[in-house]
């Protein structure tokens, strides 16, 4: 059986999602000691699991990308070959040191 110090109740986790939200920035270890100062006694890794939600939408979006579809057939297509500018009638200077 786990100790009740170590669970938060509903209305703990609710109060530590909007602590890691705003004043926290964040910061798991900043939200316990919040909560500690609030009165709620919690680990770290029961505010971690508090907030899990929280921060996996928050890493979803720092990593998603955006994805361009194109019609089939309609693909850009792009070469890597270095390409030369023609400046006809041009003489080329030249310098001797």
């Amino acid at each position: 059986m786990r100790p009740k110090g170590r669970r938060l109740t509903e209305n703990g986790q609710q109060r530590a999602v909007e602590l890691w939200d705003s004043a926290a920035e964040g910061n798991a270890v900043v939200v316990q000691a919040l909560l500690g100062q609030e009165g709620l006694e919690a680990s770290v890794r029961t505010v971690q699991r508090a907030v899990e939600r929280s921060r996996r939408q928050v890493h979803a979006a720092q990593v998603c990308t955006v994805r361009f579809e194109t019609k089939p057939g309609r693909q850009m297509t792009s070469t890597r070959r270095p390409q030369g500018v023609v400046i006809p009638a041009a003489q080329p200077r030249r310098q001797l040191s």
